[in-house]
């Protein structure tokens, strides 16, 4: 089975951002996801994400956020994290800033990945313990450690 443990890497993760708006958020992932081994440019990246947003915001409350699609030519699942220096507004259920992001990409003829990795990505960050650790770490490398720490135990309970 596919898990989230797999799917995070360091390269992948920006800690403490400065950016400022929903749509420079979908172009970082864009940057970030592009340039990993296999996929596809970031201009699709951005559009995918941005489709998905123009249905509905992908924000779940509490300052969190997944947004996702799925992408013709991509070879497999991908998964970024952006979390922010200050909230910005993500037109959330709860009306809340969002300040972590966790973006998710998976090949479009995987319909069911797909679901089965967004459910652990929200299910892991449903944990207010989680999105405090997430919230507190200073550091690409602190983030990182929490993501793969929290995902770990999130994944042995499961």
């Amino acid at each position: 089975m596919l898990t989230l443990t797999k799917l995070i890497t360091s390269s992948h993760i920006v800690c403490r951002s400065d950016i400022a708006s929903k749509k420079r958020v979908l172009e970082q992932f864009s940057t970030m996801l592009e340039n990993a081994e296999h996929k596809p440019d970031s201009d699709l990246i951005f559009n995918g994400l941005l489709q998905r947003e123009k249905i509905g915001s992908t924000a779940i409350g509490q300052g969190v956020a997944i947004p996702h699609a799925r992408i013709e030519s991509l070879q497999k699942p991908t998964v970024g994290v952006i979390t922010l220096a200050k909230p910005i507004e993500y037109d959330a259920p709860d009306h809340k800033p969002v300040d972590i992001f966790f973006a998710l990409l998976v090949p479009s003829d995987a319909p069911e990945k797909h679901l089965e990795l967004l459910r652990q990505i929200a299910k892991f960050l449903s944990e207010p313990d989680t999105i405090t650790k997430i919230r507190h770490s200073k550091t690409k490398k602190a983030l990182y450690n929490t993501l793969l720490m929290g995902t770990v135990m999130h994944e042995e309970n499961d």
